[in-house]
């Protein structure tokens, strides 16, 4: 993701940029996409982030526009995920008011979590983490096979009603 600190950006030197840091991360080809008046998405298809030293001359020369770059993944989830995350990393720098040119997600991506899940049950992947407690099971879960099978459902186990989602 690139986008320039001006909201006026000329989008033909975001481009140029775009075409720039596809270079300097060894891409043959990039999908670009305008989100605004001075922001791109920029999707190269890359099997690791691209070295800081090889985006730092381009983005020099370009003091105003800054990068941030998700975890390279592959498929349409690996798409999007890295996408998310470039987003993410963009949001915290300008939360933070940060004039940093080159942003990972991998650099942020603790304080994404403490931000997201303050009780840190969860891992950079939405998943429980290893030491959160076992989750217990839904009452939908335990309640939704018993209704719709027939005409009457049973009645819910454990106090459950048929719209509790715990």
């Amino acid at each position: 993701m690139l986008w320039a600190d001006t909201p006026a950006s000329d989008l033909v030197r975001l481009e140029q940029v775009a075409e720039a840091v596809m270079r300097a991360a060894g891409a043959r080809q990039r999908l670009t996409v305008v989100a605004s008046a001075a922001t791109l998405w920029l999707w190269l298809p890359v099997a690791t982030v691209p070295a800081r030293e090889q985006l730092e001359p381009v983005l020099r020369q370009n003091p105003d526009v800054r990068v941030a770059i998700g975890t390279p993944a592959r498929g349409a989830e690996g798409f999007r995920r890295s996408h998310r995350e470039a987003v993410e990393a963009s949001r915290l720098m300008a939360r933070v008011a940060a004039p940093v040119p080159l942003v990972t997600f991998e650099e942020v991506e603790l304080v994404s979590l403490v931000e997201q899940d303050p009780s840190g049950r969860r891992n950079s992947r939405g998943k429980p983490s290893a030491t959160s407690p076992r989750p217990r099971p839904t009452c939908t879960r335990r309640c939704a096979p018993n209704y719709g099978s027939s005409g009457t459902p049973p009645p819910p186990p454990n106090g459950c009603s048929p719209t509790a989602t715990r």
